[in-house]
């Protein structure tokens, strides 16, 4: 790979990424208080799946029957480049097309591509936490269930907000600034 395409690819994943993060900072409109809130990817997010985990794979795949293998090796990085976008691509689509976040009255309520529906209630919230490197805001129990929320939920900005307003007052809120806002990271 040269160097003008690694700034290619570079370039485009940071473009890919700001495109994602621009629909988290929808704001959609606030239910009247009491009612549930609901999040879920949003279509650009789920756009991105769909050539990940099911475009760029058959590309792959096309482009390998089509050129074929001139060295050696390369059978080995079709195999590397094919099971990345299956694996990664195919996670990422069941995520955005599983994923449903629900604040209630009484709690939150979390379905994620690979759990079972959780249901944590507002006093048995016990700490909140951001990972930057998944991107994803942690919420556990004093029982230790987690949930665990990603930063590209359509509404994200909306989402952290609503969990300011709601949390129990001891728990810490700093890690809801990383979340949806401008200082997301």
């Amino acid at each position: 790979m040269t160097s003008v395409e690694a700034i290619v690819i570079v370039i485009g994943t940071a473009a890919v990424s700001a495109w994602i993060r621009h629909e988290a900072k929808d704001r959609t409109s606030r239910p009247e208080s009491g009612e549930d809130l609901e999040f879920r990817y949003g279509l650009r997010f789920t756009v991105i799946a769909l050539l990940a985990g099911i475009v760029l794979p058959l590309v792959v795949l096309w482009a390998a029957l089509h050129s074929g293998f001139s060295e050696p090796g390369d059978p080995y990085y079709f195999a590397a480049i094919l099971a990345f976008f299956v694996i990664g691509g195919g996670w990422m689509l069941v995520e955005a097309l599983r994923t449903r976040i629900v604040l209630s009255p009484s709690g939150i309520r979390a379905t994620t591509g690979f759990r079972n529906p959780v249901t944590i209630s507002w006093p048995e919230i016990q700490s909140v936490s951001y990972n930057p490197l998944c991107a994803w805001l942690t919420i556990q129990t004093v029982s230790g269930s987690r949930i665990h929320i990603g930063r590209y939920l359509k509404g994200a900005s909306v989402l952290a907000q609503a969990l300011r307003e709601r949390l129990p007052g001891a728990v810490p809120r700093d890690a809801l600034r990383y979340f949806g806002g401008a200082g997301a990271a």
